[in-house]
């Protein structure tokens, strides 16, 4: 509530300042925004570098607030996903934070975990308030929902959510083996060599402020990498198609470089860049590049920085000469500096180090219509703010089997928690990934995409990393803090709330299951069909299939199982008036009245309920969920009166304890379905994602310290996707309980919330899962359900007479298809995924309960678990006993005492090795605590 009246706060205010300008109006609200709508920033700290099969996933999460830079209490909920190697979801957790922290874990127990990279992804509901956007995907699959709203919500993504990728390797074949082996999961067939890889070389210009301006100089920067984001050196030549050759640079750091550049009125310019050759390679690498043409009205920015100053050059041309220009410095969305360019012809502004905040900082010229004509990013570095802020104290260079090791860390006074990782270094790979708090919060979380290794920014406070970083910048086309959606009324709009407990949103809808929902929108379909040549009776089944009904039987419409392949469907859509797709692409009937939300939240274990009544308006409704572990039974239930009546509840005790419901052949007047916030679609790893440091180069990997436990020290990878094998139906990609299943079809808006057979289950849901492939691929090709692929799946399955859901076990999906190669070549032609998703039955004789309404398992807050640290003095250790811990110790709550110190006794595992200490953390004033 206290951030929805800040924003009331903006919105009024910026109303009501005095009209001395418009830059000055546009400047105020800028500042507002940022100082009452912060945003929220996420860092997740795990235990370990790599983990194995059957390890547990140790991991402490911070939330940082942009406008105080303190830990956030905006949010009291973190989601954290755990992703594998091909994108699918393995576990989402809810995790409770309080100020600003909150801590849990992950197993990697379950049957279904492969080797390969997986990724942890985390974020608040508030944050989903920024960078959303439209997945790529065909115009046709709005059909596929029943309305366009639902069709939204399930493309919706999001440009930058904290997130983490790390090796899980397979699991030992003997105790103590640590191989890097990891073997991927089978896809479908081999390809032939007339396959051609996508991994190209690719060159991209940036110039600064972010256009070209005739008669202007310009430092255009620029970066070289293969299409999977390796870094490549090389030089690169600007050619003139007047004057020739006129600017030659090379790379100056991870595939980076600049040249300076004076475009001339007429003249356009091409950039040929030719990559260093490696061994492997068979000729030199180049690729072509046009430059954006020049405009003729514009502004030139240049920022240049000079010992601890900057200094801001402006030059206007044309028009944009001839307008008053504006011009902002801000810091993580805070406003630092404002002025109103005297001379917009040619301005130099000088930015004193004591003026600017540490971190990214975000410079932009813009008119009192809010345009921006220039913008432009630079950081800020100060070594007395960037060093670390934890010392350890007290190691020793080896440690003998079982010998106690103590730890002394120091840092700055007050009270403060921390998160403390003790490793076993010789058996902990190291990653790209080998960032901290203080480069997330400061680096990684203000720019787009993966910044590998980025604590080599940080390494020293020189001319070579300050150019470095400079480079990171000027090649940064995103940005985190949207500054017209900041100053400009109407750009922005709060759709996200922030989270004490879960909040529910959703919709209600009449349901489809009867006549007089859309019985004129059916009727001019089927006439429509039948004029066009179509047999009645072929037309009436299209029509079922279409809208999820059948022939009028006792007032209500009952599914009959006919399964029209896709084309079908669009083909008959395909011949519909604009008119009539109009009429049914509408979101459904509006209600006429708004009606009544029943909902009862039921304790898993003490069957105690909280009940609860909400209007909705315009057909949606929010629900504040009750503080609860573990799981809850919900359920959700709507009525068109405006005061609920006994008789008219869907459910009934009869029993203590026991819910005794109408049968499934009822229909409910209205159906619910629950619009989670969720991004289910994942981003491709990169280059640097997927591969390891040099592991030779780690001192730490001392082969003398290695006698009794075996560690390679390169990746061995099987299954490599460069040839994709036979897929096998080993294992599924997805097993969900089927209750479960047919709620998360029905939220996403594939299916009514009726359950309508086991195919169209089955098929629903396999839509869900790998939604259109990127765009590219035909519905029909996979979605058929195929049991005959496995004979263990067929011999299990429902047949059509046992498939109403009160049969019904699990779903198990098995897919030969990957997300994270969304867009792949491989995936085309004869070679097209393939899904099959198998509806599998409870024992003979067994059957659930079902229910007319929504029945929900609603996950809360998870449970926290303590790691184990033996204690080898009070329970020395037996002869021969054998400890093969690789993390030795993780406390994700460590407190520092008054005077910043903490003092740490542990125990080493069964084999002589050295060890490394990771502690990170945010003090209650904010400063970031981290080890070296």
């Amino acid at each position: 509530m206290r951030i929805l009246v800040n924003l009331f706060l903006v919105l009024f205010v910026s109303q009501t300042v005095p009209a001395q300008s418009h830059l000055d109006s546009l400047a105020q609200r800028l500042r507002l925004f940022g100082e009452r709508i912060p945003q929220e920033k996420v860092y997740v700290h795990l235990d370990n570098t790599c983990y194995f099969h059957g390890d547990t996933i140790w991991f402490k999460a911070y939330a940082r607030q942009t406008n105080t830079n303190l830990p956030s209490n905006i949010s009291k909920v973190l989601y954290a996903e755990l992703w594998n190697n091909d994108g699918y979801l393995v576990e989402r957790k809810l995790i409770e934070m309080k100020n600003g922290e909150g801590c849990g874990f992950f197993s990697l127990e379950d049957s279904l975990i492969y080797g390969g990279y997986y990724e942890l992804r985390a974020y608040t509901r508030w944050q989903l308030n920024w960078g959303e956007f439209e997945h790529r995907h065909k115009k046709n699959c709005r059909w596929w929902f029943f309305n366009n709203t639902m069709a939204r919500e399930y493309f919706r993504d999001y440009d930058k959510l904290y997130s983490r990728v790390f090796p899980v390797y397979d699991h030992p074949q003997k105790p103590g083996e640590y191989f890097l082996e990891m073997t991927l999961r089978p896809l479908q067939r081999q390809y032939g060599s007339d396959y051609k890889s996508k991994n190209k070389l690719e060159l991209t210009l940036y110039p600064e402020g972010g256009q070209l301006v005739e008669g202007v100089p310009c430092n255009v920067a620029f970066e070289a990498a293969m299409t999977d984001g390796e870094y490549r050196s090389g030089n690169i030549v600007v050619y003139s198609n007047k004057q020739g050759e006129v600017a030659r640079a090379s790379t100056e750091n991870r595939g980076r470089g600049s040249f300076k550049l004076t475009p001339q009125k007429g003249e356009r310019y091409v950039a040929e860049f030719t990559a260093e050759k490696k061994e492997e390679e068979n000729k030199k690498l180049s690729v072509k590049e046009d430059l954006p043409k020049a405009e003729t009205d514009g502004i030139g920015l240049q920022v240049e920085r000079n010992h601890d100053s900057w200094l801001v050059r402006i030059q206007a041309m044309g028009v944009a000469a001839q307008k008053e220009l504006g011009v902002t410095v801000m810091n993580e969305g805070i406003l630092e500096f404002f002025r109103v360019l005297a001379d917009s012809s040619l301005y130099q502004l000088h930015l004193r180090k004591e003026q600017l905040r540490v971190g990214v900082n975000q410079v932009t010229v813009f008119n009192i219509d809010g345009r921006i004509y220039a913008d432009r990013l630079f950081f800020v570095s100060d070594s007395a703010k960037t060093r670390p802020t934890l010392s350890v104290s007290g190691l020793k260079e080896r440690y003998g089997p079982f010998e106690q090791i103590d730890i002394d860390l120091a840092g700055q006074s007050g009270s403060a928690s921390i998160s403390l990782a003790v490793r076993d270094a010789i058996h902990s790979a190291p990653t790209y990934d080998s960032g901290n708090i203080m480069t997330e919060m400061l680096l990684a979380s203000e720019i787009k995409g993966y910044v590998p290794q980025p604590d080599y920014f940080f390494e020293a406070d020189d001319e070579e990393h300050h150019q470095a970083l400079d480079l990171l910048m000027l090649t940064q086309g995103w940005r985190r803090f949207n500054w017209q959606e900041m100053a400009i009324k109407g750009r922005f709009e709060l759709v996200h709330p922030a989270e004490y407990t879960p909040i529910l949103t959703g919709s209600v809808h009449k349901y489809q299951g009867h006549l007089k929902q859309d019985e004129d929108q059916i009727y001019l379909y089927k006439n429509h069909l039948i004029a066009t040549g179509m047999e009645p009776e072929d037309a009436d089944e299209l029509v079922s299939h279409i809208f999820g009904l059948k022939s009028h039987v006792q007032g209500r419409h009952e599914w009959q199982g006919h399964n029209y392949s896709t084309t079908e469907r669009m083909d008959s859509i395909a011949d519909l008036t604009d008119e009539m797709k109009t009429k049914m692409a509408q979101d459904g009937e509006k209600l006429r009245r708004e009606v009544r939300v029943h909902a009862e939240f039921v304790d898993y274990d003490t069957h105690e309920s909280v009940i609860g009544d909400v209007e909705t308006k315009r057909g949606r409704f929010t629900i504040k969920t009750p503080k609860f572990y573990g799981s809850c039974l919900l359920f959700l239930a709507a009525s068109d009166t405006t005061k609920w009546k006994r008789r008219r509840f869907l459910f009934k005790k009869r029993k203590p304890h026991q819910w005794i419901m109408p049968d499934e052949d009822e229909y409910p007047e209205y159906y619910l379905r629950l619009a989670y916030p969720y991004p289910h679609f994942v981003k491709p790893y990169n280059f640097y994602h997927q591969n390891l440091p040099e592991i030779g180069n780690n001192a730490k990997w001392d082969n003398s310290l290695m006698q009794g436990w075996h560690m390679m020290k390169e990746v061995s990878v099987r299954n490599r996707r460069s040839r994709l094998l036979n897929f096998r139906f080993a294992k599924p990609v997805v097993v969900m309980d089927a209750y479960d299943a047919f709620n998360t079809v029905v939220d996403a808006g594939f299916i009514e919330g009726w359950y309508t057979g086991a195919d169209n289950l089955g098929s629903s849901f396999g839509r869900f899962l790998v939604a259109d492939m990127g765009g590219g691929q035909d519905y029909q090709t996979w979605a058929t359900l195929n049991y005959t692929k496995s004979k263990t799946v067929h011999d299990k399955k429902l047949t059509r007479e046992e498939g109403y859901l009160k049969y019904a076990d699990r779903v198990e999906a098995y897919c030969d298809y990957s997300p994270r190669l969304e867009g792949d070549p491989r995936f085309s032609g004869v070679d097209r995924p393939n899904v099959t998703v198998a509806v599998i039955r409870l024992k003979r004789g067994e059957e659930r309960v079902t229910y007319r309404d929504r029945f929900i398992v609603l996950p809360g807050f998870s449970y926290q678990e303590d790691f184990y640290h033996p204690d080898y003095r009070h329970n020395p250790p037996t002869e021969g006993q054998k400890d093969y811990r690789r993390t030795l110790y993780w406390n994700p709550n460590l407190k520092l005492d008054s005077e910043g110190k903490a003092h740490v006794t542990l125990f080493n595992n069964s084999q002589t090795t050295t060890i490394s200490v990771e502690a990170e953390g945010q003090a209650s004033d904010g400063k970031l605590l981290y080890t070296k």
